[in-house]
């Protein structure tokens, strides 16, 4: 009790000295974030009781971890186990959170210290989702504060609750009561994104801060410098390079009468050192394309100021590149096992990851695809009639990633020998039953990597963040001729005269303020920082796709229910404001997240077995 006590106390003066926006969110009570904070909390508090009852003993790589934070909290600092490839970052935290605790590095104390670290990781991450949506509503102008209000109240409902999903993401929450490094390597990278987030204003002291906490992530894990300077140095120079007025090359492109004059008007922009950056809601192929062509006459003629922006993450990228050379390696010890190896299908891999954990999320656009096959054979008889050379072209561009998705699965699979070695890992029956069942299986999959990455790219790009319903069919007379002459009740348009209409409720419409898409920019920069962070590593692990995840849930948009779906037609204001409220498929998500962490602590703390070389000492299933 002491230690949860303890606990709560560190988050309160940590809560204080971060100014942390969970307790501060426009319009929402704080009574509801600090029963979110608590919830999660206590969840994390009684799994790891639970686990240090039930496996009192350092598990796995705990028996690594241990005993060397153990060694700290003695003051011996020269002590260092060779097998350890990770710097002693986390071990030098966890004897500071002891010797405040005034107790011993216990294995209850080291592995409280991720519980507690959990809890300061749905903070980062409510302030991270807070600054990406409120960067989005400064730009929104509504008629009357009343608007705004309700804006400001679903907006904050949505970053609490995104916060707290992130929080209960299996693969973090699992380790919440483990010694492991990934909830506060996680922790500290959100640490550096706010601080990104928060803008350039003091931008001598936020530099030092990015530098400072990216040298701090680094202590935790060396892949941590994909993140915290590829990822973020990236949308620096986005950020740079913006247009002030982005949406005006979405407008314009259907006045312009030709592709040529279209392009001629972005390159004059990226010669004034502007880069066309698009909403991927409305972003076409030609779009993603086009963004890092006009990125490079824009960084060159605004390179001085460019270089000025980057140098905290080009000072990180130096110091990186130092140690490197002076370790002779990325890791510190095992060097012989961790051989930086080009593995290009872990991202193929990280497709069906996000797709599964993210499952509620992507219903909208799962539902779109199926709607979309249903109607496929009129769609291709419109077609035939009236040819156009666009669904041609995105025939052939998926069959061409088809064919390299293929290439890339026959010539690069590699199957780690640590994959195989270890059956108490959930990673080594996904294998086993897929990949390894027979040699056709993995060629098989191919189509589903694609469809997967359709699914994430769809809902990113918020093309069904709101479902919109038909309200009438107006007749396609012109309004003048209706004065005049007024329709007939008993005389029924014709088909072909007319036209659905959709609308939106002006609760819809705040749900589309607060959820922005995010832009060609940073899906571009957001899949080069994966790429570069997964393909070097040769073993297949799901922790190594929690940061691709955490940034990806941190800037999908929430999709929307239409309340006439969920309410009726005669719904009231009433119960219309209780359906902003309640976003039914964040709660879809929560009640995903806590099943799966059910299950698999089920089976972690219950349904242990034995290797017949190792009798007598329990084996356990995890991540």
């Amino acid at each position: 009790m002491s230690t949860f006590i303890f606990g709560l106390v560190s988050l309160g003066a940590l809560a204080f000295i971060e100014k942390a926006s969970i307790l501060n969110l426009g319009g929402l009570d704080k009574r509801i974030s600090i029963v979110a904070c608590l919830g999660v909390y206590f969840l994390a508090s009684l799994w790891e009781n639970q686990v240090t009852k039930i496996v009192p003993s350092p598990y796995l790589d705990e028996v690594f971890h241990i005993p060397q934070a153990q060694a700290y909290c003695r003051g011996d600092w020269l002590v260092w186990d060779p097998k350890l490839t990770t710097p002693p970052g986390l071990y030098v935290l966890t004897t500071l959170f002891s010797k405040l605790h005034l107790a011993a590095c216990s294995v209850h104390i080291l592995r409280f210290f991720n519980t507690v670290t959990l809890l300061l990781t749905l903070s980062y991450a409510c302030d991270c989702r807070n600054l990406i949506v409120s960067s989005h509503d400064q730009k929104t102008a509504f008629k009357n504060s009343k608007d705004a209000a309700k804006l400001s109240k679903a907006t904050s409902i949505d970053t609490l609750h995104t916060a707290l999903n992130i929080a209960l993401f299996p693969p973090l929450f699992f380790f919440s009561g483990l010694y492991y490094t990934d909830i506060l390597s996680t922790c500290m990278v959100l640490k550096i994104y706010k601080t990104f987030l928060e803008g350039r204003d003091g931008k001598g002291r936020r530099n030092f801060q990015i530098y400072l906490w990216g040298m701090v992530s680094l202590t935790m894990r060396q892949t941590n410098i994909f993140w915290a300077a590829v990822f973020m140095g990236g949308m620096e120079v986005a950020r740079t390079l913006q247009n002030p007025l982005p949406s005006t090359s979405v407008h314009e492109r259907e006045k312009l009468q030709s592709v040529q004059s279209f392009v001629q008007a972005r390159w004059n922009e990226a010669l004034h050192g502007m880069v066309f950056d698009v909403p991927l809601r409305s972003a076409t192929l030609e779009d993603i394309v086009l963004t890092p062509l006009t990125l490079i006459p824009a960084v060159l003629v605004r390179l001085p100021l460019i270089l000025k922006n980057l140098l905290p993450y080009l000072s990180l990228l130096t110091t990186f590149t130092i140690l490197i050379y002076l370790n002779g390696g990325v890791v510190l010890g095992d060097k012989e096992n961790h051989i930086a190896t080009i593995h290009l299908p872990q991202i193929l891999y990280l497709w069906p990851f996000i797709s599964f954990f993210s499952l509620p999320l992507l219903l909208p656009s799962l539902f779109s695809l199926l709607r979309t096959a249903l109607h496929f054979p009129s769609t291709l008889l419109r077609y035939t009639k009236n040819p156009t050379p666009r669904p041609v072209i995105l025939t052939l561009l998926s069959g061409s990633a088809l064919l390299v998705v293929l290439l890339i699965v026959k010539f690069n699979t590699i199957i780690h020998p640590f994959t195989l070695a270890d059956n108490r890992h959930y990673i080594f029956y996904v294998f086993r039953y897929t990949i390894l069942r027979h040699p056709l299986i993995r060629y098989l999959l191919a189509p589903i990597y694609l469809l997967c990455f359709w699914l994430v790219y769809n809902t990113l790009s918020g093309a069904n963040t709101t479902t919109t319903t038909p309200s009438s069919f107006p007749s396609s007379t012109p309004p003048s001729d209706n004065k005049q002459n007024p329709p007939n009740p008993s005389t029924k348009p014709k088909p072909q005269e007319t036209k659905p209409h959709f609308h939106t409720t002006p609760t819809e419409e705040l749900a589309q303020h607060k959820d922005p898409s995010p832009t060609s920019s940073f899906f571009l920069i957001y899949i080069l920082t994966t790429a570069l962070s997964l393909i070097t590593a040769p073993l297949v692990e799901p922790r190594y796709f929690i940061l691709p995840w955490v940034f990806l849930r941190l800037h999908l948009p929430t999709p929307t229910f239409p309340n006439k779906l969920i309410l009726g037609t005669n719904s009231s204001a009433q119960q219309t404001e209780k359906a902003t409220r309640i976003n039914i498929y964040l709660l879809i998500e929560t009640a995903h997240h806590l099943l799966i962490n059910l299950v698999t602590g089920y089976i972690f703390l219950y349904r242990g077995f034995s290797w017949p070389q190792e009798e007598g000492k329990v084996q356990r299933f995890m991540w």
